[in-house]
C-alpha cells in the first residue's frame, strides 16, 4: 500500500470525504467502513462516516495481506436551538432584548444590519433600534467548518401624531354643511366618531350636523393610539307650530280683460304692444294694492286667488313666473 489519505481529516457532522489510494500486487481491496473496491492500482471513493472513526484499507493477494488506516474526526454542526426577542414591536427609542440558545458552537456572533459583533459565551443582548432591523446570528463549529444561522425581525413604530383636526365652520344653521379636515401621521387605522367609521384613505369630510355635535377622531397604530375632538354648534331653522289670523284683507285685482283678437298669447298681428299693454295694466292695478293694519311679522297673506286669476291669462311658465316675481318685489317693498 503505497499510498492511503483524505482529502480531509476532520468533517462537520452529515459531511462526506473523498479518499485515494495507490496499491501494487493486490488482487482484492476492502475498507474497514465495508466498502468493496473495484480498482484495485489506484483509484478514490467518497464516504459519509457517522462518528468519528479509524478508516482502515486492507489489500491482499495469495501470499498474504497488509493494511493501512487513518484518522477521521467527525464535529458536531452547531445549533441555534432558540433566537427570540422580547418584544417583536417596539417604539422609537424604546429598547428590546434579543436571546439564545446555541449547542456545539465554537464561535457565535450576531449582526445588527451594519456589523458582526463576536457574542461568545453570551445568551442574550439589549437593543435599541432606530429603525425596523432583521438581526442575524450566527454559529460557528469547531474549526470554523460549519456555520448555522437564524434570523429574527425587530419593528420599530413611530408614536401617532394628530397634527391637525378643524373644521371650516364651528357654528352653523341647521341643514347647513360641515367640513372637516385633518393630518395624521404614523397611524395605520384613523376614526371619526360618531358614525362616520374607518377613513384611512382620506384627509376631509362634509357633514350636516342636525344638532350640537362632538366629533372625536381617533388614530392608531399597534402600538399607541391618539384622540382629538372638536364640537360644532347648530342652530335650528325656526318654525311654526301653528298660526291664527284675523282681519285679514281681501285682496282682489282687476285683471284687465281684451277679446280674444288682444290675447298677448294668441295674437298674431301685434303681439308685443298688446302683450304690454295688457301687463302694464295688470302691474298698475296691482300697485294701487294699499295693505293697512297688517304686522307682517306675524300674520299671513293669502294672495293665491290673485295667482289664480292671473294663471287665466298666461299660458307658460315663465310668464306666471315674471309675474310672481313682481308680486313678491312690490311685498318686500311694502313690508
Amino acid at each position: 500500500i503505497e499510498l492511503f489519505e483524505a482529502d480531509n481529516y476532520t468533517i462537520v457532522e452529515g459531511s462526506k470525504i473523498k479518499l485515494k489510494w495507490k496499491v501494487t500486487n493486490a488482487e482484492t481491496l476492502k475498507l474497514s467502513t465495508g466498502e468493496i473496491i473495484d480498482n484495485l492500482d489506484f483509484g478514490e471513493i467518497e464516504i459519509s462516516p457517522k462518528s468519528s472513526t479509524n478508516v482502515k484499507i486492507l489489500a491482499y493477494n495469495k501470499t498474504g495481506s497488509v493494511s493501512k488506516e487513518i484518522k477521521i474526526t467527525i464535529i458536531p454542526k452547531p445549533t441555534i436551538k432558540t433566537l427570540k426577542v422580547n418584544f417583536e414591536t417596539i417604539l422609537l427609542g424604546k429598547e428590546s432584548e434579543l436571546s439564545w440558545v446555541v449547542e456545539d458552537a465554537e464561535k457565535v456572533e450576531i449582526s445588527t444590519g451594519f456589523e458582526w459583533f463576536d457574542v461568545t459565551g453570551k445568551n442574550k443582548l439589549k437593543i435599541n433600534p432606530s429603525k425596523t432591523t432583521e438581526y442575524i446570528l450566527r454559529a460557528f463549529s469547531k474549526d470554523k467548518i460549519a456555520v448555522t444561522e437564524s434570523k429574527v425581525l425587530v419593528t420599530v413604530l413611530e408614536s401617532v401624531i394628530i397634527e391637525k383636526f378643524v373644521s371650516d365652520n364651528y357654528f352653523i344653521i341647521q341643514s347647513k354643511p360641515v367640513t372637516l379636515s385633518w393630518k395624521v401621521r404614523n397611524a395605520d387605522n384613523i376614526n371619526i366618531i360618531p358614525s362616520i367609521g374607518f377613513i384611512d384613505k382620506k384627509t376631509s369630510i362634509q357633514l350636516f350636523p342636525s344638532e350640537k355635535t362632538t366629533y372625536i377622531i381617533e388614530a392608531s397604530n399597534e402600538l399607541t393610539k391618539v384622540r382629538q375632538e372638536l364640537t360644532i354648534d347648530v342652530l335650528p331653522i325656526p318654525s311654526i307650530s301653528s298660526l291664527n289670523i284675523s282681519n285679514v284683507p281681501n285682496l282682489k285685482l282687476n285683471i284687465p280683460t281684451y277679446s280674444l283678437s288682444e290675447n298677448p298669447i294668441t295674437n298674431t298681428e301685434n303681439p308685443k304692444i298688446v302683450k304690454g299693454k295688457w301687463y302694464k295694466e295688470f302691474i298698475n292695478q296691482f300697485s294701487s294694492l294699499r295693505i293697512q293694519n297688517i304686522d307682517i311679522k306675524n300674520k299671513v297673506i293669502d294672495i293665491s286667488p290673485v295667482f289664480n286669476e292671473i294663471k287665466r291669462f298666461v299660458n307658460t311658465e315663465i310668464q306666471l313666473n315674471k309675474i310672481t316675481e313682481k308680486i313678491k318685489k312690490e311685498l318686500r317693498k311694502r313690508k
